[in-house]
């Protein structure tokens, strides 16, 4: 197993010019892509509590998290795998982010940095396969953290495809799916 150091990644909103108001021609800034991603990488470092979520509380949204977020603020690390579980069985597959530093954009796993870029809208496509391979490099995540990755992109598809109540919510027996989801053929794999 890898000793790669894993620490946290904070994330707040800094005023300026967006990336999708500017000409940016990355031929003429080669230094854009390699210093955000050192920038994504350093963060990452930075130490914090366990419990996971943005900065200052509250449920968590974005990219990872669905159209509606997470929409609810976990407690903990084994709420948020909670979270993820309901998503994930219907792939009849599981995650534990119990052993991985808290980070991302709030304090999240460091992989989930990966995964967030791999979602950035189409107006951002000339930096987004940059971007990611440059924070791959950096981050130097393990094998164990590129699977769960792939389980993270799993999960948010659900997230976006179907309706999960909260428990004791009405409605918590079928997650908003239909009622034969049981009989179905299993979903083929994502894209690798």
């Amino acid at each position: 197993m890898s000793t790669a150091a894993l620490g946290y990644l904070f994330m707040e909103y800094i005023p300026g010019q967006n990336l999708k108001d500017l000409d940016l021609d990355l031929e003429i800034y080669k230094e854009v892509i390699p210093r955000v991603a050192a920038i994504i990488s350093h963060l990452g470092r930075i130490r914090g509590d366990q419990t996971p979520g943005p900065r200052g509380g509250g449920a968590c949204r974005g990219y990872l998290w669905g159209d509606d977020g997470a929409g609810q603020p976990f407690s903990s690390v084994p709420d948020m795998n909670q979270w993820l579980n309901r998503r994930l069985a219907l792939r009849d597959e599981s995650i534990d982010l119990t052993p991985h530093p808290l980070a991302h954009a709030g304090l999240f796993p460091r992989f989930f940095e990966v995964a967030t870029i791999s979602f950035l809208n189409p107006f951002n496509a000339q930096y987004q396969k940059p971007l990611l391979e440059a924070t791959e490099e950096l981050l130097g995540l393990t094998e164990e953290e590129r699977r769960l990755v792939e389980l993270t992109k799993i999960a948010r598809a659900a997230s976006m495809q179907y309706l999960f109540e909260e428990e004791g919510e009405e409605g918590d027996e079928d997650c908003g799916m239909p009622s034969d989801m049981g009989s179905w053929d299993p979903p083929a794999p994502l894209p690798r």
